[in-house]
């Protein structure tokens, strides 16, 4: 994605997710975020960033392993 020069997120893509709803929850997420955005000699310019979101605990059950999308 791309962190534009007001800080939202734009460009956005799924590069990898273990389940199609989770790709459409995470993308619903994302767009609700905003950033500081970078800034080079004084003023904000965009850029790329990679976001991994893990929907449940990290350190669950072994039954109940966490599940990923990569945007």
């Amino acid at each position: 994605m791309v962190v534009d020069e007001q800080g939202f997120p734009s460009a956005v893509r799924i590069d990898n997710t273990a389940d199609p709803d989770l790709g459409a929850a995470a993308l619903a997420i994302l767009r609700g975020w905003q950033f500081s955005p970078a800034m080079r000699d004084g003023k904000p310019v965009a850029v790329t960033a990679t976001f991994e979101l893990v929907f449940g605990a990290v350190d669950g059950p072994k039954n109940q392993p966490a599940r990923r999308t990569t945007l």
